[in-house]
C-alpha cells in the first residue's frame, strides 16, 4: 500500500527527504548515512574527543560501547570528527 501522507512529493527521494524535514529533523535523527564503528573504533573516538564525557555524562569507555557509537552516528559523523586510533 502506497503511504499518501506525502503525496506533494513526485518521488520516494523527495518524500523521505519531507519526512526528514518534518519529524526526523526534531528527533536529532542522522540524514546522512553514518558507517557503523567497531567497538575498539568507538574506543578510539571516545579517546580522541575529551569532551564526550561531560556530553555523554560518562566518566569512561567501559561499559559505554553502545552511547559512544550512538553519539558517533548522531553528532560525530556529522561534525566530521574522527574514530580512528591516533
Amino acid at each position: 500500500m502506497f503511504n499518501n501522507h506525502f503525496e506533494p512529493a513526485p518521488d520516494a527521494v523527495s518524500r523521505a527527504k519531507m519526512h526528514y524535514e518534518s519529524a526526523g529533523k526534531g528527533e536529532g535523527r542522522n540524514p546522512f548515512c553514518a558507517p557503523e564503528i567497531t567497538a575498539q573504533q568507538a574506543r578510539c573516538y571516545f579517546e580522541n574527543y575529551p569532551d564526550l564525557k561531560e556530553d555523554l555524562s560518562i566518566t569512561g569507555y567501559e561499559g559505554n560501547t553502545d552511547k559512544i557509537k550512538s553519539h558517533w552516528r548522531s553528532k560525530g559523523f556529522t561534525e566530521g570528527r574522527e574514530y580512528e586510533c591516533n
